[in-house]
């Protein structure tokens, strides 16, 4: 139903139609969850030439058309072509929003897991800790940002073999988190601290590490179970023990 609700209004409406480009936009993202990615790819890049013809780079709405591609091109792992989306990205976003925007550090971050992606190491952590230091000046050293930059920036120091580096930074990122309203950012921060030691192929820890984040309803047994970040758990039955007891938690809160 949307896809033909869309190709009416394509037939009726101009190309740099607003309404219609939304509607695009909406219909590549849920192709995008659906795993649909060359077809999200091909509307996202309609999308953003329109944009582009209509309002010129630096508009926002073109900027964000920009951030949604990139995100389909990381999911079907065209790392190079991402790298050099993001790159152009963050100079419009620099001179748009500034060092310090929230948008400007999002596309520091998207382009910071992109260098991961692609085993630059050095580059990523030099991002990451960029991100860091800026999110300390701007929101004081306890914000909630902080704990996804050190989480983050611990993973790519595990990646270098400088394992205790990490651990530092994660020991700060839990005692951060334990003080957050609700402790909501914890899960997530023990899932990470898991996918650092099982890089860095401390197993054991690796696995008391996830076995907090899964008690503490992170993710999904399918997510984890593929999260490549975890390969090195894989043979072990305490791994799939842990995979079977998230399956059971995901059935039970599921809607029905």
């Amino acid at each position: 139903m949307q896809r033909q609700v869309l190709e009416i209004r394509r037939r009726t409406v101009a190309r740099d139609d607003d309404e219609l480009l939304q509607a695009m936009d909406n219909l590549a993202y849920t192709l995008l969850r659906k795993g649909s990615y060359a077809e999200a790819e091909k509307l996202q890049r309609e999308v953003l030439e329109a944009e582009r013809s209509a309002h010129g780079e630096d508009y926002p709405l073109t900027l964000r058309e920009m951030e949604n591609l990139s995100l389909t091109l990381e999911g079907e792992g065209k790392y190079a072509e991402d790298e050099k989306l993001l790159r152009h990205a963050l100079e419009l976003h620099l001179r748009v929003f500034g060092p310090h925007h929230p948008r400007t550090l999002g596309v520091m971050r998207n382009l910071a897991n992109v260098l991961l992606d692609e085993n630059h190491y050095a580059d990523a952590e030099k991002m990451y800790r960029q991100i860091l230091d800026v999110r300390r000046s701007v929101s004081g050293p306890e914000h909630p940002s902080i704990i996804d930059a050190l989480g983050l920036l611990g993973v790519t120091l595990a990646y270098q073999k400088r394992f205790p580096e990490a651990e530092k930074l994660f020991q700060q990122a839990i005692t951060l988190a334990a003080k957050q309203p609700g402790q909501v950012l914890l899960p997530m921060t023990w899932y990470n601290f898991a996918c650092a030691a099982s890089v860095a192929g401390h197993r054991g820890e690796a696995l008391a590490y996830l076995r907090q984040a899964i008690n503490r309803g992170y993710g999904t047994a399918e997510q984890i179970a593929s999260d490549g970040d975890l390969k090195s758990l894989r043979k072990d039955p305490r791994f799939a023990m842990l995979i079977e007891q998230a399956r059971k938690r995901d059935a039970t809160t599921q809607p029905h």
